[in-house]
This record gives C-alpha cells, structure tokens and sequence, in this order.
C-alpha cells in the first residue's frame, strides 16, 4: 500500500512582516500543483498529496510550535487579541484582515488550490478517513 507523502518545512519568522512571506511560500506551493494540501503558517510549511488525519495531526502540531514561539515574543495581551496586533485602523476588507490574521497566527489551508476556512478542517479529514470508527474517534477526540 502506498502511504500518501506528507513533507514538512521549517522557516525562520520575519517579524516585520509575517503575513506577507506566509502568502508568498502558499501561494507558491499551490501554484506548483506537486501537493494536493498546502498549510502554512509563520514558521512551517506542510505539504501532502491527501488530506489525511496525519496530516493534519501534523498541521496542529505546526501550529502549537508556532503559537509557544509567538508566546515568547508576544505579550499576553496581544496574543489574547491577535487584531491589537495586526490593527489596521480599518483600511482592510472583512476578508483581507481575517486572511491576514490567519496568515500571521494560525496559519492558512489550501486544498487542490482553494483556501479552507478553519470551521471546516475537521470536516475534510472525517471525509478522507473511511473507517467509520477511526471517524468517531476524531470527532469526539480532543484537539
């Protein structure tokens, strides 16, 4: 049986700019079309032909690292309100401040080049997972 590839990437952070270089390494990794699932976030990258649940335990994983480095440069007040720190006085769109704060905290999804909101994460990696008791158990089991 051929195990679906699942490649992970590690970035050092630019602080100055977070979202911008979280964009430019998705976007590039979906244009290339080699990975059917992209995620990336400030300081990974995880690329995999499916959508399996491994992926994604390895996507939350990405994510916990990030959030424990952010802690060490963020104050808790910003990191309880992420929009402090990416205020934008309302210049942005409803859409471009959420795909900015998804860039700069808990990172973006793309799936055969669309972008997957976050509430339907768990969804897709339920529909990948044919067994019907490994599929209870992702949706009762803690994250």
């Amino acid at each position: 049986m051929n195990l679906p590839r699942i490649k992970i990437e590690s970035h050092v952070p630019d602080f100055n700019d977070l979202a911008s270089e979280v964009e430019q390494r998705a976007e590039a990794r979906v244009a290339s079309g080699e990975y059917r699932c992209v995620f990336a976030n400030p300081i990974a990258t995880v690329l995999a032909d499916e959508p399996t649940p491994e992926f994604f335990r390895n996507v939350r994983q990405q994510q916990r690292r990030w959030f424990k480095q952010a802690e060490l440069v963020f104050p808790r007040s910003i990191r309880r309100s992420v929009r402090g720190y990416m205020a934008d006085d309302g210049r942005m769109s409803k859409r471009d401040r959420y795909l900015h704060r998804a860039r700069c905290w808990t990172g973006v999804l793309y799936q055969d080049g669309w972008l997957i909101q976050p509430h339907r994460w768990n969804e897709i990696e339920r529909t990948y997972n044919p067994d019907p008791i490994l599929q209870a158990k992702s949706i009762s089991s803690p994250r």
